[in-house]
């Protein structure tokens, strides 16, 4: 029997738990406040799910795993599963097998039933070393580079004083790349269209009827959109170890369309990093959405864009455009128990990469 004991909070318990914990004063929290509305709001999550587990010492939490509600749909049969989605161990407990043992508990809660994506290297390293999630659904896109910051970039990265110097070296060249492509590029046109942009979500995006293997409809959307994890406005640092206070963050609703076409698409702009989230267009229709999101970029500037399905993301990279580079970019999911994916749509937005 471990030493550590595990603690379980359901959902019911979530807000009562993080108003009775003096969490000011904790030098971590496990969760924040928006995950908290988040997840009470989750359409598909029940009060009794466990949401929340922890081990602490001395009053402190130490180590905890997080996880929210979802389900697949494969045909008649619906599946309801955990999205792993936020991991933390104190670096003074690290390598004793903290985050191995919530995650086993979490196994058996779920009835064996999990998935996880949007990883850092480190993370995705620890869950498959678990050999807990032998299911895996690649998703391969690119990643596109524009008005980038190469310090910032490579600033988590241990180097050394020589490899700094060349990288501000490097940012240098990089950025007058930039400076001359943007210079010479001319935005498409789509004055045959009439696009419309918003920043508020509504069920008349086409791209809430696809079907897909999660089959979100306007409820899930709803939920998504309207109580995100992130907060915008601010900069300073907070006692989660995750991000949920940033400088700028905001969902663009895009749809185009004339009298024979018709596609509409969201995205998420995080201070000048976009991601393409969910899209919906015909064969013939949606080179208008890479259309618009090079158009975006460049009007707005925009540091990096990250496309991981792969019809869209060859689009656009076959496309003319003021990006400076591309490389490829995998955001592949990886699960506990197996589950048919052929000819079921899979967007970039499913998971908790939505959220972030």
């Amino acid at each position: 029997m471990s030493e550590w004991e595990v603690h379980r909070v359901k959902l019911s318990e979530l807000e009562l738990f993080f108003q009775n914990r003096t969490f000011s004063s904790q030098s971590v929290v496990p969760i924040s406040p928006l995950r908290i509305v988040s997840y009470q709001k989750n359409p598909r999550a029940d009060l009794t799910d466990t949401v929340l587990y922890y081990i602490e010492l001395g009053g402190e939490i130490i180590a905890f795993r997080t996880v929210w509600t979802d389900s697949i749909i494969e045909g008649e049969k619906t599946t309801k599963f955990g999205w792993c989605s936020g991991n933390w161990v104190s670096p003074n407990f690290r390598r004793k097998g903290l985050s191995l043992l919530l995650l086993n508990e979490m196994v058996i809660d779920w009835g064996g039933k999990l998935m996880f994506t949007n990883y850092a290297p480190e993370s995705k390293a620890g869950y498959l070393k678990t050999n807990l999630f032998p299911n895996e659904y690649k998703r391969e896109g690119f990643r596109f580079y524009l008005n980038t910051d190469l310090n910032e970039l490579f600033s988590q990265r241990n180097t050394n004083s020589l490899e700094k110097q060349f990288i501000k070296i490097f940012n240098l060249a990089f950025h007058l790349v930039y400076f001359f492509r943007r210079s010479l590029f001319v935005t498409y046109s789509l004055k045959q269209f009439h696009v419309e942009e918003s920043s508020v979500f509504s069920e008349r995006y086409s791209f809430t009827k696809q079907d897909s293997l999660f089959n979100r409809k306007e409820s899930e959307f709803q939920w998504i959109f309207n109580y995100p994890w992130l907060e915008s406005g601010h900069t300073t640092k907070s006692n989660y170890p995750f991000s949920w206070k940033t400088k700028s963050f905001k969902y663009h609703f895009v749809t185009i369309q004339n009298n024979t076409q018709s596609c509409s698409c969201v995205i998420s702009n995080r201070n000048g990093i976009v991601k393409l989230l969910y899209w919906d267009a015909p064969d013939d229709s949606h080179v208008l959405i890479a259309k618009w999101l090079v158009n975006f970029c460049h009007k707005n500037k925009i540091k990096t864009l990250t496309i991981i399905d792969p019809k869209m993301a060859k689009t656009v990279k076959k496309m003319y455009s003021p990006f400076v580079g591309s490389k490829q970019f995998s955001m592949d999911i990886y699960s506990t128990f197996p589950f048919n994916a052929t000819g079921c749509k899979i967007f970039d937005g499913d998971g908790d990469y939505i959220f972030t």
